[in-house]
């Protein structure tokens, strides 16, 4: 679209007011290094006793830099938790001694560029910072790769590679294939195949080990409380011992770029989504100098503008076969830049011309000077925040941004430094300066096309010549285009949906006043104790029309209120179907105010306070956070939502999907349920009886379910002659009749296993429901939770780490208040030839769990539970949470006054009779999905 003389004079006007020499520097809250074999690093002393620190070791070693058998970089991740040169016995064995689990204490990733791996430590913990990067450095540097692991845990990727990503994912891969098009990103998944799996040797492991776990290409990143001295003489004494050799070469990194159009097909079996995309690769200059920061400010610019000018453009196209028009700036990688637009139709040919027309109309026009305005003056207030924003980072956050520096290929800087020089480019960008900007965008040669269709559409591909031959006559065509739609031009509504972050012109009004007469309470025996030198007082109230009222008066951290209101009785009812009583609940909470339109509406919830509607199978759950001076509206809200009514025409535009979401549920799901508590928890919809159905009904249905009497639980610091007044004024008021019951689904008794076929993946799906009656207690239920975690890991000990049959385990075990009963469910999918065998296992453990008690680190699970205890009690929705807890059980304050000893009352001898009591569980129904089609 330029001459190459034009591209030059673009590029100088874009650059003109850069330094391009210019380097940047690491803040100086940081303290970096780089030892003599090359590896780099960069410590954060929070100055903070209570924060422990986290260690990330990044590898720049990824599945792009395999040489051909996908997967060996993340294979490789696995197999340095074995064996190591200071640790025969593997590093799961060690970390299991030190009472620190996998994906907790120590995890791993691995991505296309590089590797990952992060120790998160507790105050107090088993290794000190020394001892944590002694064992960093085991992994790094010092695994020996033994042949018999591999076998073992060859298994174990294999099951990971059996869960699969999903359909989304895989047409995403399919996706990539075009957009990163003649690089190394295409044919290697991180994950691998299972034939890559299946056939790699250990010694492709032990190449890739040796090739790119070097000092010289590993970074150390460090946060937390720590003595920044003698951290770096820890890291010297245990990474300085890695031996010095060259970096890698990694040409191949950044996106091969090649001056032609790519064209191809996106195309799944299961797949539905048909669309248009026309993309452009380009190189960006280095983060690190002025020129490339400056350059990527830009790109902040072009994105919002790019992207908002195409949505508005899409009322110029004269079509209904374009269902959208979109454009996406995205960095696939270091240094490059992607531009991409894109055509949901499912007329391809038509949707090539208009991404076509679409992409001239832009590079004839331009973007639009007002909104640029817009973009530039929110974008100083942002800048303008973002230095008090840094002050309040904690240490975790720390890390993630210099982890994400490194990444990226860059550096982080002081915020100040920052700040001040964004607000300098800020204040002398230009507008000609990013239309030329986005012009040398438009016109980089390197381009590629793909049309996407469902599984059984036919698509005919275009040839380049035949795309080059309409973007040309488009080009001789330019002066007949209509204009861009401009900012400007687009009705107030309309603007605002195109651009969120413009500022609404719309009033808000005022609440409707409360017309009922106000209703009467009576205060109920209140409580006192003492807590962290403070006096605590729980105020009870018995409200005229059944209500009630608990009210602790407790100063939050941010003096704010945290209010509930529950309804105990929820959308498992003796007297409404599920799905008539969610449906006709969704629709009334979506109507709002029957007095306002939609528009005041949305806009009184951005600017006032509001209730968080969440229906549950037992209960309707309101909840709010706000400030005191708030109760009387938000009270005053309370009631009038109460009585609102549903929005009319709401329950015919919805009817149809009501049935039709119904038949998307899986028959799996409707025969375990069936088994399990001899009846569908999946309501029979048919159209007939959805048909049958009018607004009145709905409305009547959802108004019984409002009626039921509720609680309201407030912990926060407010005047209680405001809260007495609203509670006449705004609660005790409403109309309320008991008349409905929960009707919870209960699983039958059973013991034993259902072989089903619900699928044709070559993996079995493994479900175990169990349950065994006890009477539920807040203290009971803490002391279940704390044998979970046990339970769990040591399922994940036998089936993966010793038989190699798993790659991760779903267990889950709770008390539950309603049934009075404990239940259980495990989840995992294996290898179908595995699965009677890993069953057995699951169960064994299970049913030995007592005995593995013995075995655990009390003083440690004491000690987390301390520490995760005094985290809570800082958090005002614990308080909240456990005030509804002791009122349900005990009608007092005996829970939530004992909660801070909770740790007290984990002792080995107490969680091995509970863990007596459970298992081996009475009932217990296990379903084993094999491959073998939908045989249900």
């Amino acid at each position: 679209m330029l001459t190459s003389c034009a591209r030059l004079i673009a590029c100088i006007v874009v650059f003109i007011s850069v330094t391009c020499s210019a380097q940047y520097q690491w803040d100086p809250a940081l303290t970096t290094g780089k030892l003599d074999n090359g590896l780099q690093y960069v410590i954060y002393n929070s100055d903070k006793k209570t924060d422990p620190f986290n260690i990330r070791l990044i590898v720049n070693a990824g599945s792009v830099d395999e040489k051909q058998r996908a997967g060996v970089a993340h294979m490789l991740e696995h197999m340095v938790f074995h064996k190591t040169q200071n640790h025969p016995e593997g590093i799961h064995n060690y970390l299991e001694k030190l009472g620190w689990k996998t994906g907790l204490q120590v995890n791993a990733m691995t991505r296309q560029t590089e590797t990952q791996y992060m120790i998160r430590t507790r105050p107090n913990d088993a290794l000190d910072m020394q001892g944590s990067l002694a064992l960093m450095s085991q992994l790094a540097g010092y695994a020996t790769l033994d042949a018999a692991d591999w076998q073992r845990e060859r298994g174990v990727i294999v099951e990971e590679w059996r869960q699969g990503n999903g359909l989304a994912d895989e047409v995403n891969q399919l996706k990539k294939a075009v957009v990163r098009n003649n690089s190394r990103y295409v044919d290697r998944p991180t994950i691998g195949t299972y034939e890559s799996i299946k056939q790699a040797d250990i010694s492709e492991l032990r190449d890739f080990y040796n090739t790119f776990y070097v000092a010289s290409n590993m970074k150390l990143v460090i946060s937390g409380y720590l003595d920044v001295a003698k951290t770096e003489h820890a890291i010297q004494h245990s990474f300085g011992l890695l031996p010095s050799k060259p970096q890698p070469k990694r040409d191949y990194v950044a996106l091969p770029l090649s001056p032609k159009l790519y064209i191809d097909k996106v195309q799944h079996p299961k797949g539905s989504t048909s669309m248009v995309v026309y993309g452009l690769r380009m190189p960006m200059p280095d983060r690190t100098t002025e020129q490339g920061q400056y350059t990527y400010l830009q790109n902040y610019f072009l994105r919002k503008m790019m992207r908002n000018q195409i949505r508005r453009n899409k009322s110029l196209v004269d079509s209904d076969d374009i269902e959208s028009l979109s454009l996406t700036v995205k960095e696939p990688t270091n240094n490059r830049l992607i531009v991409a637009i894109a055509s949901r139709t499912h007329n391809h040919e038509l949707g090539l011309k208009v991404v076509a027309t679409e992409l001239a109309r832009l590079y004839r026009d331009g973007l639009d000077k007002q909104e640029f305005i817009q973009i530039r003056d929110k974008a100083k207030e942002i800048n303008s925040r973002n230095i008090k924003a840094a002050k309040h980072r904690d240490f975790a956050a720390w890390e993630d941004k210099i982890t994400e520096a490194f990444v990226q290929g860059s550096l982080l800087e002081s915020p100040v430094a920052r700040s001040e020089r964004t607000h300098q480019w800020l204040n002398k960008m230009t507008f000609e300066e990013l239309n030329a900007r986005m012009r040398e965008i438009l016109d980089t040669e390197d381009n590629f096309l793909y049309f996407q269709a469902g599984g059984d559409q036919q698509i005919t591909l275009p040839t380049t010549a035949e795309v080059r031959q309409l973007q040309a006559d488009i080009q001789a065509n330019i002066n007949t285009l209509e204009k861009s739609v401009l900012l400007a031009d687009v009705k107030p509504k309309a603007a605002q949906a195109i651009n969120t972050a413009s500022v609404s012109e719309v009033t808000t009004p005022n609440l409707p006043k409360v017309t009922s007469k106000p209703g009467s309470w009576s205060p109920l025996e209140s409580e006192q104790w003492q807590y962290q030198q403070q006096t605590l007082t729980l105020r009870k109230y018995q409200l005229s029309n059944g209500d009630q009222l608990l009210w602790l008066n407790k100063p939050t951290s941010d003096n704010k209120l945290y209010i509930k209101a529950l309804t105990q009785v929820g959308f498992q009812n003796n007297a409404i179907p599920a799905w008539l009583a969610q449906t006709s609940i969704q629709l009334w909470q979506q109507s709002g105010l029957a007095q306002w339109s939609e528009t005041e509406w949305q806009q009184w919830q951005v600017d006032n306070p509001h209730w968080q509607w969440e229906f549950k199978a037992n209960e309707l759950d309101l909840a709010a956070v706000i400030a005191p001076d708030q109760l009387a509206t938000l009270m005053q809200l309370y009631h009038l939502r109460m009585s609102t009514g549903i929005d009319k025409g709401a329950w015919e535009s919805v009817k149809n999907d009501v049935v039709e979401q119904a038949n998307r549920i899986q028959p799996k799901s409707q025969f375990v349920n069936q088994q399990r508590f001899g009846e569908s928890t999946f309501d029979d919809i048919n159209q007939v009886d959805v048909d049958a159905l009018n607004q009145a009904k709905i409305e009547e249905q959802a108004k019984t379910i409002l009626s039921q009497p509720a609680t309201f639980y407030i912990i926060g610091e407010l005047s209680q002659t405001d809260l007495e007044q609203q509670m006449s004024h705004s609660l005790a008021n409403i109309s309320r009749k008991a008349s409905l019951d929960n009707n919870s689904s209960m699983q039958l008794p059973a013991n034993r296993v259902e072989y089903i076929q619900s699928h044709d993946q070559q993996k079995a799906e493994i479900s175990q429901y169990g349950y065994l009656p006890m009477q539920w207690t807040p203290e009971n239920a803490f002391l279940v939770s704390t044998l979970t975690p046990i339970a769990k890991k040591m399922l994940k000990k036998k089936l993966r780490q010793e038989l190699g049959g798993i790659y991760s385990i779903k267990f889950e075990m709770r008390l539950d208040p309603q049934q009075n009963r404990v239940e259980t469910e495990v989840h995992y999918t294996c290898a179908p030839e595995r699965a009677d065998e890993l069953l057995t296992a699951t169960n064994e453990v299970l049913n030995n769990l007592s005995s593995a008690i013995a075995e655990q680190d009390l003083q440690r699970i004491v000690e987390d539970i301390y520490f995760a205890e005094k985290s809570r009690n800082n958090n005002a929705n614990t308080w909240l949470r456990r005030l509804i807890l002791s009122d349900k059980r005990y009608k007092n304050a005996s829970y939530i006054k004992r909660s801070g000893q909770l740790h007290e009352q984990v002792t080995l001898e107490g969680l091995e009779v509970l863990a007596k009591q459970i298992f081996p569980l009475p009932h217990r129904l296990t379903f084993i999905d094999m491959p073998g089609g939908k045989k249900l």
